[in-house]
């Protein structure tokens, strides 16, 4: 889950300096999202789904977010 707080610039290598923001991890088990992955509003009908990965942070919704919690066996905050 993502922090409260602004992004901010992290310099990872000379001249690459990305925007971060600060991360809640919550204790989880490593599952697979091909079971259910049609199920997801965020990836259903769009084959290149993942790649919306890799831009940035990607809105979730609370029905994904609670199925994936739950395929993941993890607990989400109240």
């Amino acid at each position: 889950m993502v922090r409260e707080g602004e992004p901010y610039r992290v310099e990872m290598a000379e001249g690459f300096k990305p925007f971060r923001r600060d991360i809640a991890w919550l204790d989880a088990e490593e599952a697979s999202i091909l079971p259910f992955r049609a199920s997801l509003e965020f990836a259903s009908g769009d084959a290149n789904w993942g790649y919306r990965l890799r831009l940035g942070l990607l809105p979730i919704g609370g029905r994904d977010m609670q199925r994936i919690a739950e395929a993941m066996a993890a607990r989400l905050p109240e």
